[in-house]
C-alpha cells in the first residue's frame, strides 16, 4: 500500500496536471460556463479557478464579454 501512494505522488510530480489549459479546453467547448462550473467539473477549489482564468486573460487567450451571469467567453 504504501509502494502504491509512493508511486501516485511520483506519477503526479513528473506529469503534474495543466489547469489552465483544460480550463481552455472547456471554454472552446461551451463559452458560457461559469467560474463554479469550471470548479466542479474540474474539481479545483475557487483559487485555483481565478487564478488560471487570469493567466489565460494575461496571456491574451481569453476575454470575458458582456454580464456576469449572462455573458460569455470569447475565445482568441
Amino acid at each position: 500500500m504504501m509502494m502504491l501512494m509512493w508511486s501516485i505522488q511520483e506519477t503526479s510530480k513528473k506529469h503534474p496536471r495543466n489547469i489552465h489549459e483544460e480550463i481552455y479546453e472547456l471554454m472552446k467547448s461551451n463559452q458560457t460556463l461559469t467560474m463554479k462550473d469550471i470548479m466542479k467539473i474540474l474539481n479545483i477549489s475557487e483559487g485555483s479557478a481565478r487564478h488560471n482564468i487570469k493567466k489565460l486573460k494575461d496571456e491574451g487567450r481569453i476575454e470575458h464579454k458582456g454580464s456576469t451571469k449572462s455573458g460569455y467567453w470569447e475565445i482568441k
